[in-house]
C-alpha cells in the first residue's frame, strides 16, 4: 500500500482561492489539472519541471504543442497555463485532451 499524501505547508486559502476550482487531478499531492469555475482549464506545468526526468523543458514545450495541435491554446504563463474550458465542447478534442493527459499522468504516478 502505497504511503499516505504528505502535503506541502502552505497558507490557508482565502475564500476566493477556496471557491474557485471545481475539479483537480493531483497525483503524489501535487496538482496536475484544474477545472476552474471561471470556464477555464488549468494544466500545471510546473508539477511535470518539479518531478523531473521525463519532463525536462524540451518535453514539456512537446507537451503543449501536442495540445496546441488538438486545438486547446494553453495561456502565455509556463508554469500554470490555461486553456478556456470552452475548447473541449467538442467530443473528439476533449477525448483527445484527456488521452493526453492520461499519458502524462501515467509518467507522474508510475516513476519513481
Amino acid at each position: 500500500m502505497a504511503a499516505p499524501c504528505q502535503e506541502r505547508p502552505r497558507d490557508p486559502p482565502t475564500p476566493a482561492e477556496h471557491c474557485q476550482v471545481a475539479a483537480l487531478v493531483r497525483p503524489q499531492c501535487q496538482t496536475f489539472v484544474r477545472v476552474m469555475l471561471s470556464a477555464e482549464i488549468q494544466v500545471q506545468l510546473r508539477t511535470l519541471s518539479d518531478h523531473g526526468e521525463p519532463w525536462d523543458d524540451e518535453r514539456i514545450e512537446q507537451l503543449v504543442q501536442e495540445v496546441a495541435d488538438i486545438g486547446v491554446q494553453l495561456g502565455p504563463n509556463r508554469n500554470w497555463p490555461k486553456a478556456p474550458l470552452e475548447a473541449l465542447a467538442d467530443d473528439t478534442r476533449r477525448q483527445q485532451f484527456l488521452t493526453l493527459m492520461e499519458r502524462t499522468l501515467d509518467t507522474l504516478t508510475t516513476a519513481s
